[in-house]
């Protein structure tokens, strides 16, 4: 199917986010099933310290990507349709996200924020002929909600400043 045509194909689009929520929740069952991480025999805190235990279930993370075609043909050179392919998998995944100029931000475990990028990154494949994906992960064990947490400590601490 022509990209322009699956965007077009409402019905397409709600089967392709419906299997990318069934994919979604198979890892959630799987991971339910999963025993909790455990630290190496003898340690006595979980790295990165401060005798913190290892969660009991796998490392939450914020990841912030970009995805864009080239190669479009257009003479604009504009992506915006690509785009709104990839926001739409992202926003129809149920994690924690936002969008901003330049990046979108997820929250989820490993697979799950993985398994999105992936399917964001596949649903821009038909508009050009190659795809750019620019990643940055903050991995942070023992810790979940950050992608708004980390935004609130910043404007507290410039409320801070102007005291």
């Amino acid at each position: 199917m022509v990209a322009q045509e699956f965007l077009d194909d409402e019905d397409a689009m709600r089967e392709y986010a419906a299997q990318v929520r069934a994919a979604l929740l198979n890892k959630r069952e799987r991971r339910a099933l999963e025993s909790p991480i455990a630290t190496a025999p003898g340690a006595s805190s979980y790295p990165g310290g401060k005798n913190r235990t290892p969660p009991e279930r796998p490392h939450n993370m914020i990841v912030a990507f970009s995805v864009a075609p080239s190669g479009t043909g257009r003479k604009d050179a504009s992506v915006h349709d690509a785009v709104a392919a990839a926001v739409q998998v992202v926003r129809d995944s149920g994690l924690p996200n936002r969008t901003t100029s330049m990046f979108t931000e997820l929250e989820g475990t490993w697979d799950e924020v993985f398994a999105v990028v992936k399917a964001a990154t596949g649903a821009v494949e038909p508009f050009g002929s190659r795809v750019s994906l620019v990643l940055k992960a903050d991995i942070r064990p023992g810790y979940e909600g950050e992608i708004d947490n980390k935004i609130e400590r910043l404007e507290t601490a410039l409320i801070d400043r102007e005291d």
